[in-house]
């Protein structure tokens, strides 16, 4: 087990566990896979989560003692803001290919649902191309991609809604219950129902909250 003050981690197809003892605070930055790219200048290969001193990037390594010393959360959030903006907004940032970012935007706004001889097609490049490229710039194979996108909607909609699995299963695109149960083993390592109940026992919803006491008066 290792212990890390912060860390970063790319697509994967496959689950990592963190884990904390005692009161923890800290900022976590959410970036699409082209974002990343520009920021650290490369795609993190799947399954790494390097912490940020393996990164050979001073400021970046820097990034959680000068958090640890400013004294406001405002003041975080907009040392936070400044260093992205000045790496990714940088003219002489590196880009993903036009044609890589415009499969992963396809890719995204469909939740993963874009076979991959239309992404080619739509791109101009062969499949053979497009795979090599999209894997060196995003981390993983665009069909690999859109697994973990299909996933990432199906577990929102297993999160926020109380729709039956079998119809998050066929709204997500999956072959069927089994099949969906199976992916969230893989991306999840637990099973839908497992992991409803644990995100429900930590985000209550207000709505599940006993009414206050009455008061006679």
């Amino acid at each position: 087990m290792e212990t890390a003050s912060a860390f970063v981690g790319g697509m994967s197809e496959t689950w990592v566990l963190t884990e904390f003892t005692g009161p923890q605070a800290g900022v976590q930055v959410d970036l699409s896979p082209p974002g990343m790219y520009t920021l650290l200048g490369r795609a993190l290969p799947t399954g790494a989560v390097p912490v940020l001193d393996e990164l050979e990037d001073p400021v970046l390594a820097a990034l959680p003692d000068r958090l640890a010393v400013t004294s406001t959360w405002e003041s975080r959030f907009a040392l936070v803001s400044e260093l992205l903006a000045a790496r990714i907004l940088n003219e002489r940032a590196r880009r993903s290919d036009p044609e890589v970012a415009f499969a992963w935007s396809r890719l995204a706004a469909r939740d993963g649902a874009v076979p991959v001889r239309e992404l080619a097609a739509e791109t101009g490049w062969s499949r053979r191309h497009l795979l090599t490229r999209f894997r060196g710039q995003i981390g993983l194979g665009p069909a690999s991609a859109g697994r973990v996108l299909r996933f990432a909607r199906a577990s929102r909609l297993v999160m926020t809604t109380g729709a039956g699995l079998g119809e998050v299963a066929a709204t997500c695109g999956y072959a069927d219950q089994p099949h969906m149960v199976r992916e969230f083993h893989a991306l999840a390592g637990t099973t839908p129902s497992r992991f409803r109940a644990e995100w429900a026992a930590q985000f209550p919803s207000v709505q599940d909250a006993p009414p206050p006491p009455r008061q006679d008066r």
